[in-house]
């Protein structure tokens, strides 16, 4: 190898030790320093090269070595600096504590308002709905002009009088949160409950991991009452025994059955009730004027919302036709809405 490409092959191990070196710099320092440690080096050679000597490559990367104590001293001070930044400013914050004490609330205020808002927006706008074709979810509900009132839920007799008459939808259904005391477990407790009708899982395209789901025959207030259960809960009080389908349970006072499972990691939405109850109605006393309950549904394919208003609205005069027996229809909703899902998942 000539002497040239022996230098060649040098200052390449040696711009290799410089680079290495630059990193233990700070970020906003570091080519200035790998340029003077590349000067210097270069310096070093011109001058051994004019007193006659030829530095070899092992030479010049032992002489490139001699950056790294001085960059890793340099990263030493510098953190010696942002010490002393710190305590300077402690001491200030302790001299005016009041102020101190404002800026922290203020700051942490700040923070947890951020935090908060960013789990909203994460939950509404950014993170998708876990179901399979989520856009034609849709969330159902009235409202009424004369009475000032843009939403407002369903009562049962308009929720029974849409889930039989409506022709727009795939799937429609009814739910609402509740809690309810359950015994027979060994020790009685409050579990967390999402009453919902068969039309609700239908709509999500929900399916049991053991047994099955609800079904449009549980919400029949004449049927032995059903339970589904949550994962985690036949988890936490089974021990995942799939012999627990088939099992009672004393719900409120009233003995249920186990029918179902739903699978790991599914709920409704981002909450994961501990027990899904079937909602019963009777028809013959179903209110007109109770609105407790919640719609959500699932349009068929090529639907437009506007066909779907169309179809529930023409069915609230038949819900007044039908039941108008609880009080005087006054001021009943006449317009009906929905809305996609996806966009309002808070709603739900």
């Amino acid at each position: 190898m000539t002497h040239d490409g022996a230098r060649a092959s040098t200052h390449n191990s040696a711009g290799w030790v410089l680079s290495l070196a630059s990193h233990l710099v700070p970020a906003d320092r570091r080519e200035e320093w790998r340029q003077a440690w590349k000067g210097e080096l270069e310096h070093w050679q011109h001058r051994e090269r004019k007193r006659g000597r030829d530095p070899s490559r092992l030479a010049i990367t032992f002489r490139a070595l001699g950056c790294v104590p001085h960059a890793a001293w340099e990263r030493v001070q510098e953190a010696d600096r942002a010490v002393r930044d710190v305590r300077y400013g402690l001491r200030r914050l302790l001299r005016t504590p009041g102020f101190t004490l404002v800026a922290v609330f203020t700051l942490a205020l700040g923070i947890g308002a951020t935090a908060a808002i960013l789990s909203v927006v994460n939950a509404v706008l950014l993170r998708p709905l876990p179901y399979d074709q989520a856009e034609d979810l849709l969330v159902v509900w009235h409202s009424s002009e004369s009475l000032g009132y843009d939403r407002i839920r369903m009562s049962p007799a308009i929720f029974l009088t849409l889930e039989a008459e409506q022709t727009t939808l795939d799937a429609f259904g009814s739910w609402y949160f509740g809690s309810a005391t359950v015994t027979g477990l060994q020790e009685p407790e409050t579990a967390d409950v999402l009453v919902a009708s068969a039309g609700v899982f239908s709509a999500l395209r929900l399916s049991a991991s053991h047994g099955r789901l609800l079904q449009a025959r549980d919400g029949d207030p004449e049927a032995p009452l059903t339970v589904v259960l949550s994962h985690g809960y036949w988890t936490r009080r089974f021990g995942a025994d799939p012999a627990a389908i088939g099992r009672t349970l004393t719900v409120d006072g009233v003995s249920t059955e186990v029918v179902g499972v739903l699978p790991e990691g599914v709920g409704f939405l981002d909450y994961e009730p501990d027990l899904y109850l079937p909602v019963r109605i009777d028809a013959e006393d179903a209110a007109l004027l109770s609105f407790d309950y919640n719609g959500l549904a699932r349009r068929k394919p090529d639907t437009s919302l506007e066909a779907i208003h169309a179809d529930l609205a023409r069915l609230i005069p038949l819900s007044v036709d039908n039941f108008h027996h609880d009080i005087p229809v006054i001021g009943c909703p006449r317009r009906r809405k929905t809305a996609n899902a996806h966009d309002a998942p808070t709603r739900l």
